[in-house]
């Protein structure tokens, strides 16, 4: 069975956060993430999502990359295969997104192939589309 964990990016004060746990209240209906993120922050005090709309929540895939880091949607996954024709190796970068139900590579630029399931990149989490928004450049 997969961990079920999130991280979420803190919109003002560009940092990505650990969210410890994360609470419904069923009477207004907001999502609350508790959490102990440091001085700037009261601990345990819950953070209040859905009212502020200060935090973009990122689900963990299940998954790790090849040095055993932990992926997250909005992960940037530089991976590649080698060309057994050419012995060529072509390098890829895709954004970790979910949709259809599952986590799947969404390639950056352009390809014959173009994205892919999440579990056919065996590359390396290189940075995530809110801290490093240049590996977001299309090569050709």
């Amino acid at each position: 069975m997969r961990e079920i964990k999130f991280r979420a990016w803190d919109k003002k004060s560009k940092r990505m956060r650990k969210v410890d746990s994360i609470a419904f209240d069923e009477l207004t209906g907001e999502i609350k993430l508790v959490n102990s993120w440091g001085e700037d922050i009261i601990e345990d005090k819950p953070i209040i999502v859905q009212r502020e709309k200060n935090f973009e929540l990122l689900q963990y895939t299940g998954l790790k990359d090849k040095n055993g880091k932990e992926i997250y949607g909005g992960d940037i996954i530089e991976g590649g295969y080698l060309n057994p024709l050419t012995n060529e190796f072509y390098s890829r970068k895709y954004i970790i997104e979910y949709k259809n139900a599952t986590f799947a590579g969404k390639l950056i630029g352009h390809s014959p192939y173009g994205d892919t399931w999440l579990n056919f990149i065996h590359g390396e989490v290189i940075g995530n589309i809110y801290e490093n928004s240049e590996l977001l450049e299309a090569e050709l």
